[in-house]
């Protein structure tokens, strides 16, 4: 792309191996150390920038983000996932424990499902089914 047709750039200054997300006009996107940002699309400014932490004690992320609705979900380190509000004004909605299981990955979603690959398991986060199929 030439410059007569960029909107903006932002130089590449840090540790980043994950794909962030785009909602509603703003990119989201993590480094590796565990900082998120939020940056607006037509400007590139940034608008927030945040630690987001679990309750393990590696809160690096090699992670890609995950957008569902307005929710954006991290998987660090630790096996500990990060909920955050995909919005303007920076909102931690929470974060959940595997119970400190190292890993790598990204989270898999399939059929309101989450997947988390550990270095020692795979998990499986969703709804469970009784016998008839209902939800409990």
């Amino acid at each position: 792309m030439t410059a007569t047709h960029r909107l903006w750039k932002r130089e590449r200054n840090k540790n980043q191996l994950g794909t962030g997300v785009i909602h509603e006009g703003h990119f989201y996107v993590l480094d590796t150390p565990g900082i998120a940002e939020c940056i607006e699309l037509n400007t590139g400014r940034l608008v927030w920038e945040k630690r987001v932490s679990g309750v393990g004690s590696k809160n690096e992320s090699w992670s890609s983000m995950i957008l569902s609705g307005d929710k954006i979900y991290i998987l660090n380190q630790s096996g500990d996932t990060i909920i955050l509000r995909a919005s303007p004004k920076f909102e931690l909605i929470g974060a959940n424990s595997i119970g400190n299981e190292l890993t790598n990955s990204t989270l898999a979603v399939s059929d309101g499902e989450f997947f988390i690959r550990t270095h020692e398991n795979l998990w499986c986060i969703g709804e469970v089914q009784s016998r008839t199929g209902a939800a409990r």
